[in-house]
């Protein structure tokens, strides 16, 4: 990964903890099992359908 990468998930998880504290949430309310593992689940669906498994586990 390069710099520019880490930076921008640096950003995006600030942003989404400072929108949650600017609204008086709390950082709890931000964890959720089942929406979890449908992001990841889904995420990894996705990419083992765009990639072939030669590239996948290499």
């Amino acid at each position: 990964m390069d710099f520019l990468s880490i930076l921008g998930i640096v950003l995006a998880v600030a942003a989404i903890l400072l929108g949650n504290f600017l609204e008086g949430g709390e950082l709890a309310s931000l964890l959720n099992g089942p929406a979890l593992i449908i992001v990841l689940g889904g995420t990894l669906g996705a990419t083992l359908l765009q990639f072939p498994p030669n590239i996948f586990f290499s």
